[in-house]
């Protein structure tokens, strides 16, 4: 059997960034979701949220990234564990994926959130979108909201158009556009990158 190579990458550079999201929605209240990660040349990854597990959460999540070659698709896979506090309680396993080729793109955030609380209830949450950079700066595509909780399922499709400006980003989001319970969701994206070495690592299979 031929020998298939994937290169897994460990980030040239460490990066830091910052996302800022503010929700607004025909049945939900105003809510500001803050982020922060930062990735180090090693691949580690670290991540804070605020109000996004649940409005007076704070959560903390950790874990690694790695980055796979192929053809002309490049792609990131950060598997994590997190712990929150505040008005849930609970521990987290979650997957950050993101995928390109070309000017098309595929980025998911999904996790299990298990309550630490008896009278709490645990979740399913995933919110991903797929899309294409009109230009250098301008892209759009389809998004979704799905969440898992108490038996009950509720699924959000949306859509997504964007702005890149140098390290800033400015997505905005639309969901269930053509019904009842809009949402809207407005980000101001922030990322930089610090010093590193280049490490590549190859694995063949």
């Amino acid at each position: 059997m031929a020998a298939v190579l994937i290169a897994v990458q460990v980030p040239a550079q460490a990066r830091s960034g910052m996302e800022n999201y503010h929700q607004l929605g025909e049945e939900r209240s105003y809510l500001w979701i803050p982020m922060l990660h930062y990735s180090s040349a090693k691949g580690y990854y670290a991540e804070l949220r605020y109000n996004y597990e649940d409005a007076g959460t704070f959560s903390i999540f950790a874990g690694k990234s790695f980055k796979l070659n192929r053809n002309k698709v490049s792609g990131t896979l950060t598997p994590m564990l997190g712990y929150s506090a505040g008005n849930f309680q609970g521990l987290s396993i979650g997957l950050n994926t993101e995928i390109s080729s070309g000017r098309f793109y595929f980025s998911s955030q999904m996790q299990y959130s298990h309550a630490l609380v008896s009278d709490q209830e645990g979740f399913y949450f995933n919110w991903s979108e797929a899309g294409y950079d009109l230009s250098e700066r301008i892209y759009a595509g389809l998004a979704f909201q799905y969440t898992l909780q108490a038996a009950v399922g509720d699924f959000e499709p949306g859509i997504v158009v964007g702005l890149n400006a140098g390290d800033f980003s400015f997505p905005v989001y639309l969901f269930r556009p053509f019904g009842k319970g809009q949402t809207v969701m407005a980000g101001l994206n922030y990322e930089f990158r610090l010093s590193g070495k280049k490490k590549n690592k190859s694995l063949s299979l």
